[in-house]
């Protein structure tokens, strides 16, 4: 059943459509596995006329429900996996702390207390957020563990989780306004191509829309 819609897909892919300008966008969105909120708010236009332009996509293409709910769940699944970025953030978090404030440098001789701390954060924030948030606080916490006398491990890993606590939404909130400007320099660098392509696009007919091999492949 997958593998006959995965080739489907695959084939929906390959071909050309001819597609008003908002079909496009709404067929790429779909695509990417957006959900009909997601693409109403992107796309700035009322859910109503969005249900309406889906179903006139759907019926062009050929997509059914099926489709679209294999499609969002391989996305779901795709986004619960830890990328690259923060699988190097998770490592960088222990390698930070139990060396440098918890004296132990033997990576299996880490404490099991710092990774349920790391884990309960990781419940709310990436581990990014987390590994930013010790890098901005090193010179608080060095300093801390130069005056501050510690009875115990787990009263050091206390206090060094307090901070981190105390620190990470300011933390958390500048890394979501970088990837905000980023999202919207993307976004200009689209509708730029966009408008340059426009006349190509009527006079073939056919709409430019994105190509979804790479996503397809790694289904």
């Amino acid at each position: 059943m997958a593998g006959d819609i995965l080739s489907k897909l695959k084939e929906i892919n390959k071909t050309e459509y001819a597609f008003t300008d908002i079909q496009a966008q709404v067929f790429n969105l779909l695509m990417e596995g957006r959900t009909v909120e997601y693409i109403s708010n992107e796309l700035q236009i009322k859910k109503y006329t969005i249900n309406k332009e889906i179903k006139t996509v759907k019926e062009i293409v050929g997509l059914d429900n099926e489709d679209l709910k294999y499609i969002r769940a391989k996305r779901r699944e795709k986004e619960n996996k830890l990328d690259k970025v923060e699988l190097e953030c998770k490592r960088q978090i222990g390698e930070f702390i139990a060396p440098r404030y918890l004296g132990i440098k033997d990576t299996k001789e880490y404490p099991n207390e710092m990774y349920i701390r790391i884990s309960l954060l990781r419940k709310k924030y990436s581990y990014k957020a987390i590994y930013e948030t010790i890098k901005r606080c090193q010179s608080s916490l060095d300093y801390a563990f130069q005056n501050k006398k510690f009875e115990s491990i787990n009263h050091k890993l206390s206090y060094i989780f307090v901070v981190i606590k105390n620190h990470i939404d300011d933390v958390y909130k500048d890394i979501k306004e970088k990837e905000k400007q980023t999202k919207i320099k993307e976004n200009e660098i689209y509708n730029s191509q966009l408008i340059e392509n426009m006349d190509n696009i009527k006079r073939a007919g056919a709409t430019k829309r994105k190509d979804f091999s790479d996503f397809l492949n790694n289904l």
